[in-house]
């Protein structure tokens, strides 16, 4: 499965970017400051302000074709479709 995540940076998005790279899955993980994620094993990593439209467009035109979207920040907002469904 390929999961973009927001706020990986910190937290419960670090903590849950590290289990589902270690369960196998392909994690895009995403911040505001792209170099907190230089020490996640992850597939992906991306600058991402969920406050910000264009930021928001962006990240998701980078991260490609997405089976979920799991935001912790609870802040993104993106209309779920046949590529993604949200976790929350």
């Amino acid at each position: 499965m390929r999961v973009l995540i927001t706020g990986s940076g910190r937290a419960i998005g670090a903590a849950t970017a590290i289990e589902l790279s270690r369960r196998g899955h392909h994690v895009v993980a995403t911040a505001r400051d792209v170099s907190l994620l230089d020490d996640l094993d992850v597939a992906q990593r991306l600058a991402l302000d969920v406050t910000d439209d264009g930021s928001v467009d962006a990240a998701l035109a980078q991260a490609g074709e997405l089976d979920a979207i799991d935001d912790p920040t609870t802040a993104l907002r993106v209309p779920v479709g046949a590529d993604a469904e949200m976790i929350l």
